[in-house]
């Protein structure tokens, strides 16, 4: 397994950009960190801590586009994303303010339905 360092003090987990110290001058823009290797640091209430490396890949002939790959970086992380895909009607979202998939997706299905667009919306299983 290849060895991934933390991301830099100046991220937060689940950022892949830093924060900025200061606010920028006008029209200066605020420096930004560069595509490429990142750890993203999620916290589940179900699962717990989930280290993620992220790999940043340009699309050629689109300079401003980019694809982000998520892996976990070890095996433990492995188990915890196998863990989460298991719970049969996850929540999303904060503790505090999140709601179960099934009820985000039937409202979903419930506006299109209104606006007279295709209301398949497929329920994960």
């Amino acid at each position: 397994m290849s060895s991934v360092t933390a991301a830099p003090s100046t991220t937060r987990p689940g950022r892949s950009r830093p924060r900025r110290t200061a606010p920028a001058a006008p029209g200066v823009p605020a420096p930004v960190a560069a595509p490429g290797r990142r750890v993203k640091v999620f916290r589940h209430p179900a699962v717990g801590t989930v280290n993620l490396s992220s790999s940043s890949l340009s699309i050629d002939g689109m300079a401003e586009h980019r694809v982000v790959v998520y892996t976990p970086l070890g095996a433990q992380d492995t188990r915890r994303i196998e863990r989460l895909r298991a719970i049969p009607d996850p929540v999303v979202g904060c503790p505090e303010h999140g709601r179960p998939l099934s009820e985000i997706l039937r409202e979903k299905a419930e506006q299109a339905t209104r606006e007279g667009r295709n209301a398949e919306i497929p329920l994960p299983r």
